[in-house]
């Protein structure tokens, strides 16, 4: 009776690839300079990419704002 159920319109992020490194160090500096001068709300994440997984990919999401809906006076 515990269980839970999976919500059904649970929505799932959409991550952006900015770029793609071939160290992780070079990833950890864009990563920085992207959450120093980004919007607070913005993530930043650093994936392993590539064959083997030699290469490293930053990728990013930014919540869009939802939009209220308007009342008509009728």
């Amino acid at each position: 009776m515990d269980e839970k159920q999976p919500q059904e319109n649970q929505k799932t992020k959409t991550w952006k690839r900015v770029k793609v490194f071939d160290s992780y160090e070079e990833a950890i500096t864009l990563k920085t300079k992207l959450l120093c001068e980004g919007d607070s709300a913005l993530e930043v994440k650093i994936r392993r990419f590539g064959k083997g997984g030699t290469q490293f990919q930053v990728k990013t999401y930014s919540p869009t704002p939802t939009k209220k809906k308007s009342k008509k006076k009728r």
